[in-house]
């Protein structure tokens, strides 16, 4: 659930997903979870929707730290339906998994240092030797 796009940074109208005979945005999310046959899908959105869509400032210096300079997943598309034919999907750049747009969200924020590892991807962030000299960098101006 953390991963869906939320209407902090994508428009409501944005297709994130499109079958053969339908398309799927964050207008009609109760919908694609229906679809799925996931209803209890729709209802953990719903509950987590309040602490995604207020992404203010939290008020207190944030290190935003993220890889970049990988495929990862903006939209996908399904020459059928949505359970079983998985056709190609419209890539951007992200870390793999979480797209940039959603790491961007920081920069809204004025006490955010923002820094991107180009090359590091999703699962090798929390060893990779840049990063942690970046964050123990951080820690020794503290």
């Amino acid at each position: 659930m953390w991963q869906f796009p939320w209407t902090t940074l994508w428009s409501k109208s944005e297709v994130l997903i499109r079958t053969k005979k339908k398309t799927y945005s964050l207008d009609n999310m109760e919908e694609l979870f229906n679809d799925l046959g996931s209803p209890e899908g729709w209802e953990m959105y719903k509950n987590l929707e309040p602490f995604m869509t207020n992404l203010e400032d939290p008020g207190v210096p944030v290190y935003c730290i993220y890889g970049v300079g990988f495929k990862t997943v903006e939209s996908i598309y399904y020459s059928g339906s949505i359970l079983d034919s998985f056709t190609k999907a419209k890539c951007g750049n992200g870390d793999g998994i979480v797209n940039l747009r959603s790491f961007e969200v920081c920069k809204q924020w004025k006490n955010a240092e923002v820094k991107p590892f180009w090359g590091v991807n999703h699962f090798t962030i929390q060893s990779n030797s840049r990063v942690i000299e970046y964050i123990i960098e951080q820690i020794n101006k503290s």
